[in-house]
């Protein structure tokens, strides 16, 4: 079996370097304000004097502007047409979204059951909660108060018990909770914020579902 994690982490390593001059890229586009509003008081000042053309003529003449304005221009043609002809960051977005096993959802009250049961319906029975630390509730009677079962630090859940025993968690304030079944975890934390692990094709799920209940994805 092929070892493709050396290469994911030089692509990880890349995207990280590369972001850096992305952002580069955002910050100079931020700076061509200070040429829109030189270029805009000018051609405010020749619009109201016409003979103010002339005086930008000669002061134009006494300047070598002309020079690092081709340079700069041809430049910036050079590498924006390189960049909107790569379709290079697209197709490797594209590609490895194919893999993705975890997704982050900023719910709300009001969208949480509906979410979460879309995509669980029909994957499993059983579940389990647990806390982030030990000793954080009282797990025989936060299973009472669920209809679960208490099984070490565990507490056992149905189905149909998951929606209460969300509610009841966040009635607690707990800070971060998991349930989980199978090879599916999904971890909540405050302000109904749900990291979700499981198959690509959950994902692929689950993107769906958020996407038709205009649901954030972090």
């Amino acid at each position: 079996m092929n070892n493709y994690l050396p290469t994911l982490k030089q692509i990880e390593q890349k995207l990280v370097a590369d972001t850096k001059k992305i952002r580069e890229i955002k910050e100079l586009v931020d700076s061509f304000q200070e040429y829109e509003k030189i270029l805009q008081m000018l051609k405010d000042d020749i619009k109201i004097k016409k003979s103010n053309e002339d005086v930008l003529e000669e002061a134009t003449a006494k300047t070598k502007i002309l020079e690092p304005l081709n340079i700069f221009y041809r430049t910036y043609l050079e590498s924006y047409n390189a960049f909107m002809q790569s379709q290079t960051a697209k197709e490797t977005y594209d590609f490895f979204e194919r893999y993705r096993t975890y997704r982050t959802y900023q719910l709300n009250e009001n969208i949480l059951e509906r979410f979460i049961s879309g995509f669980l319906n029909n994957f499993a029975e059983d579940f389990t909660f647990k806390t982030e630390f030990i000793g954080q509730i009282n797990t025989a009677n936060f299973a009472q108060a669920v209809g679960g079962v208490k099984d070490g630090s565990l507490i056992k859940i149905k189905y149909n018990q998951i929606p209460k025993t969300i509610k009841e968690a966040y009635n607690l304030r707990l800070k971060k909770f998991i349930i989980e079944s199978h090879n599916l975890k999904l971890l909540f934390r405050e302000n109904y914020l749900v990291e979700i692990y499981g198959s690509s094709g959950m994902i692929y799920k689950t993107d769906r579902l958020a996407k038709e209940n205009n649901i954030s994805c972090l």
